[in-house]
């Protein structure tokens, strides 16, 4: 028997399930109106980069604009 085999992984709770599906519609109705959310990480500090861009230009948003945005 190998490592990964010892690990049993249960399934997400049905309240985290529940919150990814709510911040998957917010993505979809975000690309309807034609606005695009990147996120990347700075190679040279690691932070996180997030970018909301739309006909109104680009914008850089923190983590927790982010999740507002997406809840």
């Amino acid at each position: 028997m190998t490592p990964a085999q010892d690990i049993t992984v249960s399934p997400p709770p049905d309240e985290l399930l529940a919150e990814l599906d709510a911040a998957a519609r917010s993505l979809d109705e975000l690309r309807s109106v034609g606005t695009e959310l990147s996120v990347t990480v700075d190679a040279d500090t690691g932070w996180l980069r997030i970018r909301l861009e739309n006909d109104d230009g680009s914008r850089l948003l923190t983590p927790g604009q982010l999740f507002e945005l997406l809840l």
